[in-house]
């Protein structure tokens, strides 16, 4: 019965919350906000076979030898296909989030209103790009230590978890260790201003792991390069000497 239930708000509350909705948002915050709750599902549950299909296509294709070759040293070799991965990874919904930042642009100008034209993009770095950086980080380390798609099996299995514990916090308000930022209403803005420490925290805590994954990996492959550590192939060596 909780579900159908209501909460009285009067008149010098939703002003304030209109008077938000204009200024502090300036139209577009609001939606962005939104957008990024959707996206954030996304990302979670689906951007791991990104990284994981790329790692995996080296092994396929006996191009291992060639790239451990290389003169470049494991943190650059590491570094740049991470970040390339990255900004591919996120690019989608950058060029997604351009369709509704026109639409309300020209909304708010119809209505002499002001509208924040980079509202779409500070959100999504703010919720989505650390989001990003974990998951990616994560299928390094594990395709690079074990050369399988055993990412593709654990990450969602984190993700799924993540977005269940968040499911009573699906309006917002409460950042504890969600993997996705929810903020399923349009509005609210005072949840998010209220619980900002949290926030940062946050995805503070999630840059941070995307950082220790990834120095993790480029040892792993530095290793492997040097002919320490044979991940998934000398498993299978191994049994076919057995």
């Amino acid at each position: 019965m909780k579900q159908y239930g209501s909460v009285a708000i009067t008149y010098e509350e939703k002003l304030a919350e209109y008077n938000a909705f204009l200024n502090t948002d300036k139209i577009t915050g609001a939606y962005a906000r939104l957008f990024c709750d959707y996206m954030g599902i996304v990302v979670a549950l689906f951007s791991i076979f990104v990284p994981v299909s790329f790692l995996l296509r080296d092994r396929r294709a006996k191009m291992n030898e060639l790239i451990y070759s290389r003169e470049k040293s494991s943190v650059s070799i590491v570094l740049t296909r991470y970040f390339a991965l990255v900004c591919m990874t996120i690019l989608p919904f950058l060029l997604l989030s351009l369709i509704p930042t026109f639409q309300l642009s020209i909304f708010a100008a119809q209505h002499g209103m002001s509208a924040d034209y980079f509202a779409f993009v500070k959100y999504m770095a703010a919720w989505l790009l650390p989001t990003i950086l974990a998951i990616t980080a994560f299928a390094f380390l594990l395709t690079t230590l074990s050369d399988t798609p055993i990412a593709i099996l654990l990450q969602p299995i984190w993700s799924i978890y993540g977005l269940f514990t968040s499911a009573n916090n699906i309006k917002g308000g409460q950042y504890g260790i969600e993997i996705a930022i929810r903020h399923n209403t349009l509005g609210s803005l005072h949840l998010v201003q209220e619980n900002i420490n949290a926030l940062i925290v946050n995805r503070l805590s999630y840059t941070a792991i995307s950082v220790a994954f990834i120095l993790v990996a480029v040892y792993v492959f530095s290793l492997k390069r040097r002919g320490r550590l044979n991940g998934f192939s000398g498993f299978k060596k191994t049994i076919r000497n057995r």
